[in-house]
C-alpha cells in the first residue's frame, strides 16, 4: 500500500508526478514506478517524499483494507475537471472506502450495514408525481415531509464519501462490493447538492431513464423535494413571496430559479424566470388566489377547506 498513499498525498498536494520527481532529485518514471509499487524507495528518497509532502512518515506506512480493490466507478457530474484533480477525487474515494471497511470490520458491522439496495426496480411514468411518489416509497420516506438526504441514503445503505474540493467536482458515484456509494463536494450549497443527488437517485433506481425527456426528469426530481401536497402547505401559511421562498430553501432545499420553474409548470407564473432572479423583487399578481384555486382544481385541498378560505376573502 507504500506506492498508493504515496500518490494519494502527491495528488493531495497537487502535483504531478513530474512535480515530486524534481522536488526529490528522482526521474518521473523512478516515481512512477515506486507509485505502482514495481520498486520500493530507499530510506533516503522515502524520507525526501515524507518532506516534500510534509506528512509523517506513518501515514505512508500505514495499510488500508483490500476492499478498495474492488471499486468500480460509475458516473462524474459536471466533470469539468482536470485529470489530475479526478485522479485526487478517486484517490480519496478510495482513501475513504478502505478506512470504511476497516472500521466495520473491527467493530463487526460489515453484515448489518452493508445490505446492497435492489436498483433499476422502479418503472417510470410519464406523470412526474406518481415518478416522485415511487422514489420516496422506494427510499421508505414520509409522502409530503421535507428530507434529510443525506440521512436517507445512510438509512438505504448508500456509502457517503464527503470530498473537500475547490472546484467543479459536483458528485460522482459507484460500487464496491457491490454496494453503492456516492461522493459529493462538501464545499456546494444544500439546493445544488441536494439537486443533484436526486438526479442521481432517479438515474440509479429507474429503469430504462435514457429514453425520456430531460424535462419530465426534471419535474420529478421538483416532485420529489417538494410534493404539491407540501406546496399547498407553505402558500397556506406563509403570507408573503419571500416567506414562502425562505421555507422552501430552509426545509425543501429548492433554489429560487427551480422554483419560480415549479409555479410556472403550474400556469401560476408567467413571467420570465431569468429576468425575474435577476430583479430583486419577485412580483406575483393575484399569486395566493391563483396558487389556491390550482390546487383546488386538482383535487390537492378539500372543498371544506377551500370554502374557509373562500369565507375569509383570501380568495374572491
Amino acid at each position: 500500500m507504500l506506492g498508493s498513499n504515496i500518490k494519494f498525498y502527491r495528488l493531495k498536494k497537487g502535483l504531478t508526478i513530474r512535480d515530486l520527481a524534481s522536488k526529490i532529485n528522482i526521474s518521473p518514471m523512478a516515481l512512477s514506478y515506486y507509485e505502482n509499487n514495481k520498486r520500493r524507495p530507499n530510506k533516503i528518497v522515502l524520507s525526501k517524499i515524507v518532506e516534500s509532502l510534509n506528512i509523517n512518515l506513518t501515514d505512508l506506512l500505514t495499510t488500508y483494507d483490500t476492499t478498495s480493490n474492488n471499486i468500480i466507478n460509475e458516473d462524474y457530474l459536471y466533470n469539468k475537471i482536470t485529470k489530475l484533480e479526478k485522479e485526487y477525487i478517486d484517490v480519496q474515494i478510495i482513501d475513504y472506502i478502505s478506512r470504511y471497511f476497516q472500521i466495520l470490520s473491527f467493530a463487526s458491522l460489515s453484515n448489518q450495514l452493508l445490505i446492497k439496495k435492489d436498483e433499476k426496480v422502479l418503472k417510470i411514468s410519464q406523470k412526474a408525481a406518481n415518478n416522485a411518489s415511487e422514489l420516496r416509497k422506494h427510499l421508505q420516506i414520509n409522502p409530503i415531509e421535507s428530507i434529510n438526504l443525506i440521512e436517507v441514503l445512510e438509512n438505504n445503505n448508500i456509502i457517503l464519501i464527503p470530498i473537500n474540493f475547490n472546484g467543479n467536482y459536483i458528485i460522482s458515484t459507484g460500487k464496491v462490493n457491490d454496494i453503492r456509494y456516492i461522493s459529493y463536494n462538501i464545499n456546494l450549497s444544500k439546493e445544488i447538492l441536494y439537486k443533484h443527488i436526486t438526479y442521481l437517485l432517479i438515474e440509479i433506481f429507474f429503469n430504462d431513464i435514457a429514453k425520456y425527456e430531460k424535462k419530465l426528469i426534471k419535474d420529478t426530481y421538483l416532485e420529489f423535494l417538494l410534493p404539491k401536497k407540501a406546496l399547498e402547505c407553505i402558500i397556506k401559511y406563509q403570507k408573503t413571496f419571500n416567506e414562502e421562498l425562505k421555507s422552501i430553501q430552509k426545509k425543501y432545499s429548492i433554489s429560487l430559479k427551480d422554483y419560480l420553474y415549479y409555479l410556472k409548470r403550474e400556469k401560476i407564473y408567467s413571467g420570465n424566470i431569468d429576468e425575474s432572479i435577476s430583479k430583486s423583487k419577485v412580483e406575483l399578481p393575484n399569486r395566493f388566489k391563483s396558487i389556491l384555486n390550482q390546487i383546488y382544481t386538482n383535487n390537492y385541498i378539500d372543498e371544506r377547506k377551500y370554502y374557509e378560505l373562500k369565507k375569509s376573502n383570501m380568495l374572491e
